[in-house]
């Protein structure tokens, strides 16, 4: 088991997870609250099942400016479904969860390059702000153990991270920052 908790940069928020492997599927369970510029605090809990075999379930509860909306995504054989509508996307194989920097443990874990590689990663991007899930392609180049070179055109995102040795986001410039 890992745990983690960031604090946005901006300082507007937090972020808290907990990973699991229970030797089939990883299992991601967290909680977010923040503050988006010019709203009203959001609250999201999430959790996500990273089957072996390639099968994807998350859940996705929130409070955006006093509304609660609740959302499952998942991903079957025949491709991604968002709220039990089919989505296509069926190459892609990992879920990137826009408003929490834990869901790159999975991608890490499951795809991670070795050191002085680089790998591309395509995952299914879903955030509060949209109702549809996004080709969302993005690389990473591991320059040492711990600290790697990110790029992800549609997040308008390039430049350094770092990744703990528990495969949990460390540290994101101008984003977030693991502080236990």
């Amino acid at each position: 088991m890992a745990t983690a908790l960031w604090v946005r940069s901006d300082g507007s928020g937090h972020d808290a997870a907990v990973l699991s492997d229970n030797g089939s599927a990883l299992h991601l369970e967290g909680m977010a609250l923040y503050r988006k510029p010019c709203q009203a605090n959001v609250t999201v809990s999430y959790e996500l099942q990273s089957h072996h075999c390639g099968r994807v379930h998350a859940r996705i509860d929130a409070e955006v400016d006093g509304h609660r909306q609740a959302t499952v995504i998942e991903r079957r054989s025949d491709g991604w479904w968002l709220d039990g509508r089919p989505m296509g996307l069926a190459h892609l194989r990992h879920l990137h969860l826009g408003f929490t920097p834990a869901t790159r443990v999975v991608e890490i874990r499951r795809n991670g390059p070795a050191v002085q590689q680089r790998v591309g990663i395509s995952a299914v991007f879903f955030d509060l702000e949209h109702t549809i899930l996004t080709d969302m392609s993005q690389s990473y180049w591991r320059q040492d153990p711990l600290h790697y070179d990110y790029h992800a055109p549609l997040l308008n995102w390039s430049g350094p991270v770092q990744i703990s040795e528990d495969g949990f986001l460390q540290a994101q410039p101008n984003h977030w920052q693991r502080v236990a």
